[in-house]
């Protein structure tokens, strides 16, 4: 009895597991993880180049950096030193409370 019992609880086990994976395998092939959004987002660029841009490109001049350019007279006036000016010294005498300005005109 015992060995029927046990039988019939593993062939009901397998089936169960059986179907289990089936849905499984099922519900995961009709669902998608990504977004519409996203899916928009993701198509593939078509690699169509413009020969005409390529051409243009190709003939274009050298260009020059910045670096390699000689420097203007507005940047050789930037780089000059500005000396600042000194400012008078203020002194406060506390015994008569007046404020004397060394250096400073009237």
């Amino acid at each position: 009895m015992k060995q029927k019992y046990f039988l019939f609880i593993s062939i009901l086990t397998f089936i169960v597991v059986v179907a289990w994976i089936g849905f499984d395998l099922y519900h995961t092939s009709i669902t998608s993880t990504i977004d519409q959004t996203l899916s928009f987002q993701i198509l593939p660029i078509t690699p169509e180049f413009d020969a005409s841009v390529l051409e243009t490109l190709q003939k274009r001049e050298t260009i020059l950096s910045v670096a390699s350019l000689e420097s203007t007279p507005a940047s050789d006036a930037a780089e000059q030193e500005v000396e600042p000016s000194p400012t008078p010294e203020v002194t406060i005498d506390t015994e008569s409370e007046s404020v004397s300005t060394e250096g400073a005109t009237p």
